[in-house]
C-alpha cells in the first residue's frame, strides 16, 4: 500500500528531523528559560491550588497521581494541548479529577514546522499526500516528538516538586507523576508524596 511506502520513507526523515527539533527546542529553552520556568511553575501552582480547593470545599480525598498527557486529537485540531490532571486513588475512575490544559505554542509550532519539512521531502516521491496519509504521518511523527515532551516534563521535576511542596494539596504517600498519551500507557516521571 502507498501509505506503508510513505511511512517507510518518512522513517529516516523523522529520525533526522527529531534530532534537529530537539536542538532547536533546547536553544529556545536556553534563550527563554526564565520565562519557561516561571510559566511551568505558575501552571502547576494553579493546578495544585485548584486541587487543594477541591479538597477543602468538596471533600475530595488525597491525590494519588498527577497525569501529564499529550492529546493526539490536538494535533489535528491545531490546539496543541497537554491535559494535566490530578486523580485520587481511583486514578482514571476518579469521577471528578482536577484538570487544566496547557498549550505550549513553541513546542507545537516546532511540530508543525517538522511535519511541513517531512511533507516537502516526501513530495519528491509521492505527489499530493492525501489527508489520511498526512494524518498517519502526523501520528507516526508524534510518537517521536512526544518523547521531547517526556524529557521536558522530567527536566521540570524540581519545579513541579517545589510547586507541590508550596501548595496545600494533600497527596498519598505514593503520589506519582506520569507522562503519556491521554488514557493510554504512561511512564513514571517522579514518585513520592506527602501526607497532611
Amino acid at each position: 500500500m502507498r501509505i506503508d511506502k510513505i511511512l517507510d520513507k518518512a522513517s529516516a526523515l523523522m529520525e533526522e528531523q527529531i534530532q534537529i527539533a530537539y536542538a532547536r527546542l533546547q536553544a529556545h529553552y536556553d534563550l527563554h528559560y526564565r520565562d519557561l520556568d516561571s510559566q511551568i511553575a505558575e501552571l502547576f501552582q494553579q493546578l495544585f491550588s485548584m486541587g487543594a480547593a477541591a479538597q477543602q470545599e468538596e471533600g475530595k480525598g488525597p491525590i494519588n497521581c498527577l497525569s501529564v498527557s499529550y492529546l493526539y486529537s490536538s494535533l489535528f485540531t491545531g490546539s496543541g494541548e497537554f491535559h494535566l490532571a490530578l486523580y485520587d486513588e481511583r486514578i482514571y475512575f476518579d469521577e471528578d479529577p482536577t484538570i487544566i490544559y496547557w498549550s505550549p505554542g513553541f513546542l507545537f509550532e516546532q511540530f508543525n514546522q517538522d511535519i511541513e519539512i517531512i511533507k516537502e521531502a516526501l513530495a519528491e516521491q509521492f505527489a499530493r499526500l492525501k489527508k489520511y496519509e498526512l494524518d498517519a504521518l502526523k501520528m507516526e511523527y508524534a510518537q517521536h516528538f512526544f518523547e521531547i515532551g517526556h524529557k521536558m516534563f522530567a527536566d521540570y521535576s524540581a519545579v513541579i516538586t517545589s510547586a507541590l511542596e508550596e501548595s496545600a494539596l494533600i497527596t498519598t504517600p505514593d503520589f506519582t507523576v506520569t507522562y503519556g498519551g491521554y488514557l493510554d500507557a504512561a511512564a513514571i516521571i517522579w514518585q513520592g508524596g506527602r501526607q497532611s
